[in-house]
């Protein structure tokens, strides 16, 4: 009888920047967690299904999809520069001792393009959650709108409205004329 053997999957993000990976401290995919959790962000109304990797040296690694949305057809390419700019100003803080000696980095989660059509694999932690979602929660919880304070925002912007400090430096250079 022939026996097939399941090809050895690595879990994700495992690999130290610039440095060759141990193969014995890798960890290797064993199977995908039963359940799917579905996180839905009360701020903005985004949907997140995530899924645990449970690796061979039991340890779960939580990961949902992220695909490209009609509001942003290309946020698969944003999160590529931008993890590259926090790569380039994390070293460029590490020439400096103040930062080495804090140990201060700039860092996202793992993210990565899975095929051409933009649907990325992130990591997460499984308690995440958004600041904003935290706000939209506790407004809601007090009987205050949701929304209240980025409408307040919204409106001050429309009218065109400098903010008082703006005002004041106008006023100070009007009368120093």
């Amino acid at each position: 009888m022939l026996l097939s053997q399941q090809p050895l999957v690595e879990v994700p993000g495992q690999y130290e920047a610039g440095l060759e990976p141990a193969m014995e401290q890798l960890a290797v995919i064993d199977r995908i967690a039963p359940g799917v959790t579905v996180v839905r962000d009360a701020a903005s109304g985004a949907t997140q299904r995530r899924f645990v990797l449970l690796s061979d040296s039991l340890t779960r690694h939580t990961f949902y999809l992220n695909g490209p949305s009609p509001l942003r057809p290309h946020a698969s390419l944003s999160v590529e520069r931008l993890s590259q700019l926090l790569r380039l100003l994390t070293r460029r803080l590490l020439r400096y001792r103040e930062t080495r000696r804090r140990a201060v980095t700039l860092a996202l989660p793992l993210s990565m393009r899975i095929n051409d059509r933009g649907v990325m694999l992130c990591e997460c932690d499984p308690s995440e959650t958004s600041l904003a979602s935290v706000l939209h929660a506790a407004r809601s919880a007090a009987g205050l709108p949701p929304l209240g304070p980025a409408l307040t925002h919204q409106r001050t912007l429309s009218r065109g409205v400098a903010p008082p400090d703006e005002e004041a430096r106008r006023e100070r250079l009007r009368q120093g004329d």
